[in-house]
């Protein structure tokens, strides 16, 4: 079917629209917008009732959690008991004050080995609670202060409490939290919640903490927040452990930490990398004619090139949270299982689920004890020496040293142990020359014997194969090769004992947070020791052997002398001092006993006028110069906080 459609005319012009030239928003580049960055802090809250026989399972369940930081009320640990702290420090570093008078009671913080921190000194005449503070420094500055007020009437309490104005509103975060043992909806709390919020900390809504139904664990904050709340209760307490999330603003983005390693490290074969370096280093008789630095410089480039063809460095994040080698496959199994019940509990909130996440909590616990007993019984069966044997039974009964602290910097570090060198340096006369130097005494030691390549190899396989940053290798890796790099050694050992020369390349110590005895004070400087590289230690090594075996041939050492001396020990002077005692008594002689500690003094052997002793015997001026020179150009690398610095402040040449 066809439709016929009517055609229309018109004189009307048709309106031209002109289009106006406007900015094209398709050339522009949006601008990404970016949030203010925050740092999120795990953090959790438990009255553990008692953490002496708890102590596994406290640091298991934070390590389980996630927690960056746990503070603990009524920790019951006593003034006396190291071994409870020291076992809280298994994956953490363990602050706490105990309660001085009676039982029960003491708070403490279980924190990141990572952080920094300061304790802050306890308030005096407050006897109606206990408080713990410390204030975190690194990986951002905040305040923490852990308290618990035992159960009764509130008493001097809120005047007490004036404590918190030790912290001013500067803008700095302040985390108030523990056992307040004040019921909130009794009319105490009224006062007790006006007082808090004067100081304008604000609390954290929770459920309840106690299995009564009350909520006597509170947590408080001030410019922060706190979100993601979980409330679990545990089967060791009547208290629920509080687990939450702290959001901080970061004052700067700190870089993650990064540590460095070589790849294939461990699957390296000696003999492939023996070869190679033999191939590579230059010819005996070529290298023979090098003076010491240039064959030194040429040994360590060798090594280095070699090993980084097999096993070339790289970087990767640090771990986040401390290696566990007694967590056993079981116990990761069942880790998951836990994780897994708590999960479900807390979205279905079932008694059913509630009683499986207790069961597999009780069997967990149970778990980390025999896991615990299962390693360090092992590790006590292996050991082979008294030395280590004694070191193991000292982590379990004595927590590790406090943290050094924040206010040391690298530069302070540098700046002490460059005026240190320094001052030693100008205590030392100018050597005389050969020309005038003259023997006015029997006993002298004119030069160095050289050493054979046998000689060298037992000094490099009789040592013990510590490695620090400044090796070339790792030292069981040259002890695996030493074969191939026995005669280079020899060389370079013969030619700084026969020129006076100290290499160049051995100049270098590393300074880290190190103390030389645990229990050394870590604000002092002076308690710090530097590391040196391995073969640096084996030419002292050399240079001692010579030394001792002169002072021992000819008579020339004390014989009250103990220290560095073949088999004489603490014991030997101790027995010593005895029998000098008991023979001046039975003489009817009056005696008088005055005794110093000098072992913390590394100094002490570079210094003879510090003892009053003038030497009996003479070196040759040679090596005395030598020895000058490398105090004046010795460098420091510092591993302090996790970063490295070269020290900016040697001496000139002398």
């Amino acid at each position: 079917m066809c439709f016929q459609i009517s055609t229309i005319t018109t004189n009307t012009r048709r309106a031209r629209y002109v289009r106006r030239r406007k900015a094209c928003l398709t050339n522009l580049r949006p601008v990404p917008l970016t949030s203010t960055p925050t740092l999120s802090i795990p953090l959790g809250l438990w009255n553990c009732q008692s953490t002496v026989n708890k102590a596994d399972f406290i640091s298991s369940i934070a390590t389980h959690s996630g927690l960056s930081l746990m503070a603990l009320t009524e920790t019951w640990i006593k003034p006396e008991d190291t071994g409870t702290p020291a076992a809280l420090s298994t994956h953490f570093t363990c602050s706490h004050t105990p309660r001085t008078t009676g039982r029960g009671g003491g708070t403490g913080l279980l924190i990141s080995k990572d952080w920094k921190f300061d304790l802050q000194p306890p308030p005096t005449g407050h006897g109606s609670f206990e408080s713990h503070a410390v204030t975190v420094t690194h990986p951002v500055q905040i305040h923490f202060v852990v308290i618990y007020r035992p159960p009764g009437q509130l008493g001097n309490f809120l005047e007490e409490l004036v404590l918190l104005s030790n912290y001013p509103e500067d803008g700095t975060p302040l985390v108030l939290l523990g056992d307040f043992n004040i019921h909130l909806d009794k009319p105490q709390a009224a006062d007790f919640n006006t007082l808090l919020a004067s100081f304008d900390l604000k609390r954290v809504s929770s459920t309840a903490t106690h299995k009564l139904g009350n909520r006597l664990d509170l947590i408080y904050t001030r410019c922060c927040s706190v979100d993601n709340t979980l409330v679990a209760p545990l089967h060791t307490s009547d208290h629920f452990l509080i687990t939450a999330n702290l959001a901080l603003t970061p004052e700067a983005a700190h870089a993650p930490t990064r540590v460095t390693f070589r790849w294939n490290l461990r699957s390296l074969s000696p003999y492939r990398l023996s070869s190679v370096v033999a191939s590579s280093l230059p010819s005996l008789s070529q290298f023979s004619a090098l003076d010491t630095n240039s064959a030194t410089d040429t040994f360590c480039s060798t090594l280095t090139s070699c090993l980084d063809n097999f096993c070339p460095l790289s970087s990767r994040p640090a771990r986040t949270t401390p290696s566990a080698p007694r967590l056993s496959d079981v116990l990761r199994e069942h880790r998951s299982k836990l994780r897994a019940a708590e999960r479900k509990w807390h979205k279905s909130r079932n008694s059913t689920d509630l009683s499986v996440y207790q069961s597999l909590l009780s069997s967990f616990s149970a778990n980390v004890f025999t896991a615990k007993t299962s390693y360090y019984h092992d590790k006590i069966n292996n050991c082979c020496d008294a030395r280590t044997l004694f070191k193991t039974f000292s982590s379990l009964l004595n927590p590790p040293p406090p943290p050094p602290q924040s206010t040391l910097t690298a530069d302070d570090f540098a700046v002490f142990f460059t005026n240190k060198t320094r001052t030693i340096s100008d205590q030392f006369s100018t050597p005389q020359t050969e020309d005038n130097f003259t023997t006015t005494n029997a006993h002298s030691f004119s030069s160095f014997s050289p050493l054979s390549e046998t000689d060298v190899s037992k000094l490099i396989l009789s040592s013990h194969p510590t490695t620090c940053p400044l090796d070339l290798i790792p030292t069981h890796l040259l002890q695996a090769i030493s074969s191939s790099v026995i005669p280079s050694l020899t060389h370079i050992i013969n030619s700084s004992l026969h020129s006076g020369t100290f290499p160049s390349a051995f100049k270098q110590a590393r300074v880290s947070p190190l103390l030389k005895k645990p229990s050394l004070n870590p604000a002092l400087l002076e308690n710090y020791r530097p590391l040196l590289p391995f073969i640096a230690k084996t030419l002292e090594r050399a240079v001692f052997n010579q030394l001792s075996m002169f002072l021992v041939q000819n008579n020339l050492l004390d014989s009250n002398q103990s220290g560095f001396k073949s088999s004489h020990s603490t014991e030997t002077a101790l027995l010593s001092v005895t029998e000098a005692l008991r023979l001046a008594r039975a003489a009817s002689k009056s005696s008088v006993l005055i005794l110093l500690d000098l072992s913390a003094e590394r100094w002490a052997s570079l210094e003879p006028h510090s003892s009053g002793l003038t030497p009996t015997f003479l070196i040759d001026p040679s090596w005395c110069l030598g020895g000058v020179k490398f105090l004046s150009h010795n460098n420091l690398l510092l591993g302090f906080l996790k970063a490295q610095y070269l020290d900016r402040f040697s001496s000139p040449s002398t």
